[in-house]
């Protein structure tokens, strides 16, 4: 799938005017007078941070290749609004923008944007892509069963960024791409108190008391980010749970849900990705096979070689960047937080992360 490149336009915060056929009609078809937008009707709606529209227009004249089905993302709705300091929506809207293109016609699959703008006032990005379920793909969730053959294509594709937008690309030094583990480290995503209530309220009790601390799990990243400054870097995902991927028609994988994207070290996605995507017992199983197969990848697209058991260390001291994620995560359904807590801290105490970055 081929990513197209955004327009100009407004970026609305409100779901009625998203969703108003007039504003559509201006939005997605600027140049088609003959195509009118004589309906819209909503086919599933998922609010977290950001909300996901999946909606059938109904049209009118010649309609060509203008798609009927699509799928609306933006930090729309009142709640979703005061994540707009962050300027993550307008960071995934850039993404399609700048990056896409490029990384598509290197061999990743990502979805077709159609429409996208960011409002200067706010930093507000709203996007618009094709309804990848209407095209025969399936969304998945963070607890969707994903098996090893899954990973190793999805694998492959993390492959294809990193190797794409290592430092001597001309992708790497995009000044809203940001080295964000060094910006947690010195500041945490949300107050370390708050994290600490967090880290009580039932999802960490299961682990030793390091992973139950906030001042050890935030303390963590710096030393993480330290251990990790003279590593491999390049563009990394940075939040490539399962749930952030869809299954195409043919069976292959594809990722989307860019907001998280920074300059980083690979081993802060891979170990994310095995960490979350798989069961405890499959990642057991498979992660040093998996770990080889995502090495042997990276240096055939083109990217750097890394040392078998340098990347190995690089991996099981990268399992602290996913577990703190999701430490500090509120807004998502709380089974979906209990078990991936459950995966990366039963990893972090697996792969002995925490004594192996304070050295």
């Amino acid at each position: 799938m081929m990513s197209g490149q955004a327009n100009g336009g407004s970026a609305p915060v409100v779901v009625e005017q998203v969703l108003d056929p007039a504003w559509l009609q201006q939005a997605l078809y600027p140049s088609r007078p003959d195509v009118r937008v004589e309906a819209v009707d909503v086919v599933w709606t998922l609010s977290n941070t950001a909300t996901k529209i999946r909606a059938a227009l109904t049209l009118s004249g010649d309609r060509g290749d203008v798609p009927p089905h699509i799928c609306i993302k933006g930090m729309l709705g009142e709640k979703a609004q005061a994540y707009l300091p962050s300027g993550v929506s307008a960071k995934e809207v850039r993404f399609y923008q700048e990056l896409a293109g490029p990384l598509s016609a290197a061999g990743m699959n990502l979805p077709t944007m159609i429409y996208g703008a960011i409002d200067p006032a706010n930093n507000h990005g709203l996007f618009i892509m094709e309804d990848l379920v209407a095209e025969g793909c399936e969304f998945l969730s963070p607890l969707t069963p994903y098996s090893r053959d899954e990973a190793l294509a999805s694998l492959a594709q993390l492959a294809r960024l990193h190797a794409e937008t290592g430092p001597d690309s001309a992708h790497h030094a995009r000044p809203w791409i940001e080295s964000t583990l060094e910006q947690v480290a010195e500041r945490s995503m949300v107050p370390v108190e708050r994290l600490q209530v967090l880290l009580q309220d039932g999802r960490s009790d299961a682990f030793p008391a390091a992973l139950r601390d906030a001042t050890q799990v935030h303390g963590a990243l710096g030393l993480l980010a330290e251990r990790l400054r003279g590593a491999a870097r390049s563009c990394i995902h940075g939040d490539a749970h399962a749930g952030n991927l869809f299954r195409t028609a043919d069976g292959g994988i594809g990722v989307i849900d860019w907001q998280l994207i920074q300059r980083g070290c690979w081993a802060q996605d891979v170990a994310y990705h095995l960490g979350t995507a798989l069961s405890v017992e499959a990642r057991r199983d498979s992660e040093r096979k998996l770990l080889d197969h995502y090495l042997d990848r990276l240096a055939a697209y083109g990217g750097p070689r890394i040392d078998r058991e340098e990347g190995w260390a690089q991996y099981r001291m990268g399992m602290l960047y996913g577990y703190y994620l999701w430490g500090i995560t509120q807004r998502v359904d709380r089974p979906i937080i209990e078990e991936l807590i459950h995966r990366l801290g039963t990893a972090v105490v697996d792969l002995d992360s925490f004594a192996l970055v304070a050295g």
